[in-house]
């Protein structure tokens, strides 16, 4: 039964994302051919935007204050380690065998010598992290991004990228927890854990956001398709197609 229920999640994703492909298709005024949903899209962003002011960015600002560098860095490290399990089923879902030895060697030594990843030495042995998702395993298999879309807290997506989304939390093994309390402190502490890292990650990138266009909203779709599109096509983000590079968006 807990098995029917997880397939159930994961198919109506992809039929959501079949019934959004669809959708896409049909006449909207003015908005652009990617984003035929940009009214509601500018509103949640203004969301966003407010809700990272208010909320996310002082945690993320007490958390840069309170941990030492070192011990961010450990957490980072754990959070990425965990999710090499979904980039590893990923690897295989694009017969990407080659890079699945690899990223499983990664998991294997840092799990192991890494102290359940907290440290990365296999970055340090020359083994680097992948970046793989569902939401690019589609995109492989030749299922196009859909409208873009922006979500509550999570930012910018696509159509086909939220059904990647519904998929990759379920690869998670920490999903795969069977006592209920520990589950909830494992998936749900340990999600807030990693949002308020991530976004500890960003600082000061709002400033750049802020100036880099006079649309914000526009400049951030942009550089989120042309990323999305990259890493689909396994190649380096262009800085005349995005405008902007990834060392740009992502430094302080």
């Amino acid at each position: 039964m807990w098995i029917a229920q997880k397939s159930f999640i994961i198919w109506t994703g992809v039929l959501n994302l079949l019934v959004l492909q669809g959708c896409s298709s049909l006449p909207s005024g003015n908005a652009a051919p990617d984003d035929p949903f940009e009214s509601v899209n500018r509103s949640i962003f203004e969301f966003n935007q407010d809700a990272d002011r208010i909320l996310l960015k002082p945690v993320a600002e007490i958390y840069t204050k309170t941990l030492p560098e070192q011990l961010r860095t450990s957490i980072s490290n754990f959070l990425g380690n965990i999710g090499e399990t979904g980039v590893i089923i990923n690897d295989v879902l694009q017969l990407k065998f080659k890079q699945a030895g690899r990223d499983t060697g990664r998991l294997l030594l840092n799990t192991s010598v890494g102290f359940f990843g907290f440290f990365d030495p296999a970055t340090e042995y020359g083994i680097s992290r992948n970046n793989e998702d569902f939401g690019q395993t589609l995109g492989y298999w030749g299922i196009p991004a859909g409208p873009y879309m922006m979500l509550p807290f999570f930012g910018p997506s696509s159509a086909r990228d939220i059904a990647g989304r519904l998929v990759d939390t379920q690869m998670e093994p920490q999903r795969q927890v069977g006592d209920p309390q520990l589950y909830n402190w494992l998936v749900y502490g340990g999600g807030a854990v990693k949002a308020i890292d991530a976004r500890a990650q960003l600082l000061g990138t709002e400033k750049m956001l802020d100036s880099a266009s006079t649309d914000p909203y526009l400049f951030l779709k942009n550089v989120y398709l042309q990323r999305r599109k990259a890493l689909v096509n396994d190649g380096a983000i262009s800085e005349d197609e995005a405008g902007i590079t990834d060392d740009d968006l992502f430094s302080d």
